[in-house]
């Protein structure tokens, strides 16, 4: 339901990956029945194709490879168990900024680059030091946001550029939501934006940029409070 996860999947689909759901939507808040029901689908799907590759992504404390305090055998753990492989587990946000740096895990405050990174020894061995209760392979490093044009940087990674709206084209009240997609059937299919951000006065319109991929066309959609829809072409 969210555009970065969104445009996730179509990178996913480009690769020719095929994708799998494994999660588990009926748990009612116990959390260990989740943990358990993710890990035996996996194992299912891992039974099911013997000669296969796959890559695994979830959410947070999923991914920690032993128990988690207060918290019980998060799924990866209980993978392991369940097949005995020792899979590579890869940790994409304890060395993230927080929305407030004295959030930061200790760690991330004495990094400095610009790059995503992916921090090892001398030999190549990849940091892994137990860090926020998880036991990981390696964690990957992401940079301090920029902004650029009221947006985030990474919005305009992985092959997207900046475009801005004509101010003078809009015909419908504000606050309103900017939604950009592919082709106007995406609109009607319910197909997640590539891109969608609530502008609140012609002001802010002229100086926030929307995300498009550079080697596609789009349409954007306005929407505002009352529901009111206007298609923009460019």
């Amino acid at each position: 339901m969210e555009p970065q996860f969104g445009n996730l999947i179509r990178a996913a689909n480009k690769l020719n990956y095929t994708l799998h759901p494994y999660e588990h939507h009926t748990s009612r808040g116990n959390i260990q029945e989740r943990e358990t029901v993710q890990a035996k689908k996996i194992a299912k799907l891992l039974d099911s194709l013997p000669n296969s590759k796959i890559i695994v992504y979830c959410g947070f404390s999923h991914i920690s490879e032993d128990s988690i305090k207060n918290w019980g055998m998060p799924m990866a753990a209980k993978l392991k168990e369940l097949t005995g492989i020792d899979r590579y587990t890869i940790e994409q946000t304890v060395l993230s900024e927080r929305s407030n740096t004295s959030s930061n895990n200790p760690y991330f405050n004495l990094i400095n680059t610009k790059n995503y990174a992916v921090l090892t020894d001398d030999a190549g061995n990849a940091f892994n030091k137990k860090l926020d209760d998880k036991r990981i392979d390696a964690f990957v490093y992401a940079p301090p946001t920029n902004y650029i044009n009221n947006r985030p940087n990474w919005v305009f990674e992985n092959g997207k550029r900046p475009i801005f709206i004509d101010k003078n084209a809009v015909k419908i009240t504000y606050p309103l939501l900017v939604k950009v997609y592919f082709k106007e059937r995406d609109i009607d299919n319910l197909v997640i934006p590539i891109d969608i951000i609530e502008i609140k006065s012609s002001e802010e319109l002229s100086t926030t940029a929307v995300a498009v991929f550079q080697d596609r066309k789009f349409i954007i959609e306005l929407v505002d409070t009352k529901g009111t829809t206007q298609i923009i072409k460019p």
